[in-house]
């Protein structure tokens, strides 16, 4: 019996070794692909963010006045008291948000050069040699030095039509590029922009040994990363290795035995397989490791049941901490506009358009007014929803000032206004409906405001009869991969502070409109009923 089963397992030895290899390789090669993708995620990351950073600059239109303010005859006095008031406490608010951002420079043409430490005549001769070739254009111009890394923009046309001014952010090149260098020993690293210029690259790039290529774009940015590795790239080697051992052990046994022993191998394997690849593919969903088995399958079960439950509870408190970061700065932000000057200047405004008898400016001042002071809720996060009801009516009547192809309809129960709901909730969804739903070209088109309460719930409705949402973008529009914003925040909000229960559920059609429903537990304030 033995030297039957002597060729048979043989024959599995053979395939189990060529297996063996080909899921070396296979393994190898999705390794290298999830490094180059998470050394291009974490270095997209980085490059964004100065592109948002050097676009709020040199798209502010306040800023780019105070470099205008000679050519229309201002004082230099007054001058100075914009970039004291307005462009220093900017300038200091985002190298605090980014701590690997060193320096703001500024360099114009404009008579306010040297006005601060920060901004220099676009001609001094000191200056870096590169800002000469800067040009318009859409992303950020990107140099290096031995110790520094520059991202250079001018200011468009449009922000400074008569001067020439432009904006250089400074970061340390090491700690920009930190990623790249906790490096793997078998991979080198290049950052170049789309001309040429190398930014950054790992020691050893010309190693002969790395002859392996590959070239990975950062986005949209103009950057590209590129990546050699070694000739021979292997992991998980002993898995041949304990393949042919087992093989050799597997001779000394009965081949009924081993044929039993390796089906019942294959059978718990193939199970635990597809609930792994179950919770891969469907992390959300709930999937049950628990087995009574004692053997090592049923331990190891056991075993990665608890990982996946401990993987869902540190995701969960991780997007909890982002919420509350986010809405920290929020707050933070909000608390630093002075409420009280904002609504003495829009009251004078007001008055003087009542005296002027203009109407039209009247009521856009008063509604504007109620817009800020129900926006800003004294910097608190929590409010009710006849405050939400009010800021979306302001924040509706100034859009039909300015775009009057809309019409407005409310159905709202007077009953549950004292109900407890979140600031800011539904004018991001209306902001979307009107910039994204409508269109001027339809005569009826219209949005749609109700508010009822349904078996213990709040529920809010916005729907319009715009163009609608196509099927593949509704379905990651709540996603992490949602850009802005928008729509995402007000759901992880709402989860945030009233549980995972509820939040945002949006149905749309092409070419009839879109429905948001706000989903709130219904709750009033205190001693209200």
């Amino acid at each position: 019996m033995l030297m039957v089963s002597i060729p048979a397992i043989l024959l599995l030895g053979t395939i189990s070794f060529f297996q063996g290899q080909q899921v070396d390789t296979e393994t190898s090669q999705k390794y290298l692909q999830n490094e180059i993708r998470s050394k291009q995620d974490d270095l997209t990351d980085e490059v964004k963010s100065a592109t948002s950073i050097i676009n709020t600059l040199t798209f502010n239109a306040s800023i780019g006045e105070m470099f205008e303010s000679q050519s229309v005859k201002q004082s230099v006095y007054n001058a100075y008291l914009s970039f004291r008031d307005y462009l220093d406490p900017t300038t200091k608010l985002l190298l605090s948000l980014n701590p690997d951002l060193q320096d703001i420079d500024y360099y114009t043409d404009s008579k306010v050069a040297g006005l601060r430490g920060n901004i220099h005549p676009l001609s001094a001769s000191d200056n870096p040699k590169f800002l000469k070739n800067i040009h318009v254009s859409e992303n950020p111009q990107w140099f290096s030095d031995q110790e520094n890394l520059y991202a250079v923009r001018a200011f468009p046309i449009t922000v400074t039509p008569t001067t020439g001014t432009m904006v250089m952010l400074t970061y340390n090149k090491a700690d920009f590029f930190r990623p790249l260098s906790k490096q793997a020993p078998l991979f080198l690293y290049r950052v170049t922009t789309a001309q040429g210029t190398v930014l950054f690259s790992s020691p050893g790039w010309k190693n002969t040994h790395f002859v392996n290529h590959t070239a990975a774009p950062l986005g949209t940015t103009g950057i590209l990363l590129d990546v050699k590795y070694a000739t021979t790239l292997r992991i998980g080697n002993r898995i041949v290795y304990w393949t042919i051992i087992g093989v050799l052990l597997s001779i000394l046994e009965i081949v009924l035995l081993t044929r039993a022993f390796t089906n019942g191998i294959s059978r718990n394997f193939l199970q635990l397989k597809g609930k792994i690849q179950h919770v891969i593919e469907k992390p959300r969903e709930e999937v049950s490791f628990d087995t009574k088995e004692k053997d090592e399958f049923g331990q190891l079960s056991n075993a990665i049941g608890a990982m996946v439950t401990r993987v869902h509870e540190l995701n969960d408190r991780a997007l909890q901490a982002e919420i509350e970061k986010q809405s920290s700065k929020y707050d933070a932000l909000v608390n630093q506009i002075n409420s009280h000057f904002l609504y003495n200047t829009l009251s004078m405004i007001d008055w003087q358009a009542r005296q002027s008898k203009n109407r039209t400016i009247s009521i856009a001042v008063r509604e504007l007014s109620t817009f800020y002071r129900t926006t800003l809720n004294h910097g608190r996060s929590e409010t009710t929803l006849k405050n939400e009801i009010d800021n979306i009516k302001a924040y509706l009547t100034l859009q039909l000032v300015l775009h009057d192809y809309f019409q407005v309809s409310y159905d709202i129960d007077p009953h549950l206004l004292k109900a407890r709901a979140i600031n800011l909730m539904i004018q991001p969804i209306v902001e979307n409906a009107i910039e994204h739903g409508l269109t001027e070209s339809k005569k009826d088109a219209e949005i749609f405001i109700s508010v009822r309460s349904e078996e213990g719930e709040l529920l809010v409705q916005v729907t319009d009869n715009g163009v609608g949402i196509p099927p593949e973008k509704l379905k990651g529009i709540l996603s992490k991969e949602a850009m802005g914003y928008g729509l995402r925040n007000v759901d992880q909000r709402i989860k945030f502070y009233f549980g995972k229960q509820y939040g945002l559920h949006i149905a749309s059609k092409v070419g009839v409109g879109t429905s948001v429903t706000i989903q709130l537990p219904l709750q009033f304030e205190e001693g209200v009923q």
